[in-house]
């Protein structure tokens, strides 16, 4: 019988002021995509969201001489889900993967979370580091604890077993992707996704990541930034939490004002009991005297 047409994959790369290594990452990108040919079609899509450096010129050099590699603009700053939903709806791939311009995960993941979607028909493979197995390197102290802290609270609200749900390192099923009706304008659209995924009972899969901030290709230059960038987007994506579970944003404050106002109202009888005496005798003989 006649073979089926190989998959065509659509690679996003979101890139905002990224000239130190962009050039770098379309060739790691590349020859990490020609050497799944013989399985996959693929395709290099940047996104150069309004960068004000040589971002947009080099990649456009990059693509000159790479057919398979094309660039969109912005003209300015759009921020993460802008750019990544102008993206996802100028991109054709039976799958789509979206990775990290600084390629803090290494292509490889690329490969295992295609094969992980293939063999188990999830809608959606999540690259995680916080996945049984997964690790992190040179992340500083404080983004690790909010990245941590973060996803643990998504994880609570959302339920399901999932232990990263800001990560944008992903591969998608493009058809299911393209059909959902994304809103979000920065990083919380990752977990804008996979909120609308567990409304459809949509499988999500993990794998086990490698969250790598060495930087050596840029001695470790833009790591401040990225920092504040991706800490920013953190705290923004745990305000997503009430797309899962509404209470936490409403009933639990309630239950919490309640607690306390129950805790001080105990907290003033016990004093007056204290200097007073039985406070069940007050309706007696304090009224009593008081008449």
């Amino acid at each position: 019988g006649a073979t089926l047409p190989r998959p065509l994959v659509s690679v996003i790369v979101p890139a905002y002021n990224e000239a130190d290594v962009i050039q770098d990452t379309l060739t790691r990108l590349t020859e990490h995509m020609t050497g799944l040919e013989e399985r996959f079609r693929w395709e290099i899509v940047v996104v150069n969201d309004g960068s004000t450096d040589d971002t947009g010129a080099l990649a456009e050099a990059y693509a000159l001489t790479h057919p398979n590699v094309r660039i969109l603009h912005h003209r300015v700053n759009f921020h993460l889900g802008q750019a990544l939903r102008y993206a996802f709806n100028q991109t054709r791939g039976d799958y789509i993967v979206v990775i990290d311009c600084d390629l803090s995960y290494a292509p490889e993941h690329i490969t295992r979370m295609l094969f992980t979607a293939q063999d188990t028909g999830a809608r959606v493979v999540i690259a995680s580091p916080y996945a049984k197995g997964g690790k992190t390197t040179n992340i500083p102290f404080g983004r690790r604890v909010l990245s941590r802290g973060a996803n643990r609270m998504l994880s609570l609200a959302a339920g399901g077993g999932l232990t990263t749900l800001t990560g944008m390192v992903r591969v998608y099923d493009g058809q299911f992707l393209r059909s959902r009706e994304l809103r979000a304008m920065d990083a919380e659209i990752n977990t804008e996704i996979i909120y609308k995924a567990q409304v459809l009972h949509a499988r999500i899969v993990e794998i086990p990541a490698h969250l790598d901030w060495s930087f050596e290709r840029t001695a470790g230059q833009r790591r401040r930034v990225t920092n504040l960038r991706i800490s920013r987007s953190t705290v923004s994506s745990v305000f997503s939490s009430f797309l899962f579970r509404p209470f936490l944003f409403f009933m639990l404050p309630g239950l919490i004002l309640l607690a306390i106002a129950a805790y001080s109202f105990g907290w003033v009888i016990w004093h007056v009991a204290q200097v007073y005496g039985d406070p069940s005798q007050f309706g007696n003989s304090g009224l009593t005297g008081a008449i």
